[in-house]
């Protein structure tokens, strides 16, 4: 459903229909009569991010709560991971980490929180920062042809940072809406 949303907000955008089915650091964009119909992009940062906690060995891929989530869900089996504060979990650059020693009724209350985050984070690329870091690569000789399959992908992180930063995490509100969404206490 999510994807379809943000297809429908991208697709206001331009002058073409356009439906967005975000897979972690891949994007496949459909346009239907379009001259290139079906194509992927690749967010690079997102990538890295993948690739380098893939060979994480105190981390372990939950294949379940993955399929669940929609997006990696790397267990970690450390108490208190940090991110600024000692997070239970958290979502980064489209992969969820979540502490390996909670019960499976807990892990799935924070998969739930956490997944929020992610389809919060694929609604800010594709609809903010994508566009924006895309007009100014296209500028880029030598690059310019690898920009219709390639994201850079640094705007929204560092956005966020920046904005996450300057707001306590009780008031963030995308915290506020993901507690909200998953029905539990702030």
């Amino acid at each position: 459903m999510h994807a379809l949303e943000v297809s429908a907000i991208a697709s206001a955008s331009q002058d073409h229909l356009l439906f967005l089915l975000p897979v972690g650091p891949l994007t496949v964009e459909v346009r239907p009569g379009g001259e290139k119909p079906v194509a992927a992009r690749l967010d690079i940062t997102d990538l890295t991010v993948l690739a380098a906690t893939a060979f994480d060995n105190e981390m372990r891929l939950d294949w379940p709560s993955s399929f669940h989530a929609g997006a990696p869900v790397r267990l970690h089996p450390r108490r208190g991971l940090a991110m600024g504060n000692e997070a239970d979990g958290f979502a980064f650059l489209g992969t969820v980490f979540i502490m390996e020693h909670f019960s499976p009724a807990d892990r799935r209350r924070l998969v739930s929180h956490e997944s929020i985050h992610v389809l919060q984070w694929d609604a800010f690329r594709h609809l903010a920062t994508h566009p924006t870091e895309r007009v100014v690569v296209r500028q880029i000789p030598g690059i310019r042809q690898a920009s219709a399959y390639l994201d850079v992908g640094l705007l929204a992180p560092a956005s966020v940072f920046l904005v996450g930063s300057a707001i306590p995490y009780r008031r963030q509100p995308w915290e506020r809406e993901a507690y909200l969404l998953t029905g539990a206490s702030h």
